[in-house]
């Protein structure tokens, strides 16, 4: 069987999914089965651990590959955007002081609607979100008219949602339905015996093409690496590795150009 770093390689420079620790693979393994499926998946997992990687895999490991992938991620808007961008709304439903809602559902056509911090989401929108996933239908806002819609639904979260739905700040029916499958990606500091192979990896990605020799980590910024915790995770741990290119003066980097405590 082709691996599924080979598959995950395609022209739109989707990064590789890297990593051999077993809290890793647990959930990478069954990226390809869950591919196949046009089920809604729930991704959960600490900021900085790849979930939008692992949605754009399960995307182009799909039959709705040539189709779009659209991503929205509700921390980035106001409570009363979400709605806005995910349905749009009539026109002149509100001011021209208003921004336009976006209607992602429309854009995501035939594709992938990748929805990150879910817990974000008002429960209106929760419930129109819900009615989507039951009835592949929606209204924009300020609208009785219903739409079809053929696009399946990631989602992504940080938040402990088992514990707002018994807060009653998220919908149990709209948690229930968004778990047809569920992929927990571990923190950072689960996987030390992927630091290295992801740094090598980010090394490579980020460094500038030209004569010379080739970047590498001095044994001191290895051990570095190994010995933090890593609170941001992987998307921490690239941008050490970003700094330490630009900040080291020769072709080995040392512990103190990562800029990590």
């Amino acid at each position: 069987m082709e691996s599924l770093i080979e598959r995950l390689r395609d022209a739109q420079g989707l990064a590789k999914l890297i990593g051999e620790a077993p809290a890793f693979l647990k959930g990478s393994e069954q990226l390809p089965a869950v591919a196949k499926s046009d089920a809604t998946v729930l991704i959960t997992g600490e900021t900085g651990t790849g979930k939008e990687l692992v949605a754009r895999a399960i995307h182009y490991l799909s039959k709705r590959a040539a189709f779009p992938f659209t991503p929205m991620n509700c921390g980035l808007l106001p409570d009363t955007l979400p709605e806005d961008e995910l349905f749009g709304h009539e026109r002149d439903t509100f001011t021209d002081t208003h921004p336009l809602g976006r209607n992602l559902i429309a854009r995501a056509d035939k594709g992938t609607l990748f929805i990150d911090d879910l817990e974000a989401l008002t429960l209106k929108a929760q419930k129109d979100l819900l009615r989507l996933l039951q009835n592949k239908k929606f209204c924009a806002s300020g609208s009785s008219h219903e739409q079809l819609a053929d696009v399946r639904i990631v989602a992504a979260t940080d938040a402990p949602l088992d514990q707002r739905v018994r807060a009653g700040s998220f919908r149990s029916d709209l948690y229930d339905r968004l778990c047809d499958f569920s992929i927990h990606l571990p923190p950072l500091r689960e996987r030390q015996g992927d630091i290295v192979a992801l740094s090598r990896h980010f090394l490579k990605k980020h460094a500038p093409r030209q004569a010379g020799p080739e970047l590498q980590l001095a044994p001191e910024a290895r051990e570095a690496l190994l010995a933090y915790d890593w609170p941001g995770n992987v998307k921490e741990l690239e941008r050490a590795i970003i700094r330490g290119i630009h900040l080291s003066q020769t072709n080995l980097i040392q512990a103190k150009d990562l800029g990590i405590p």
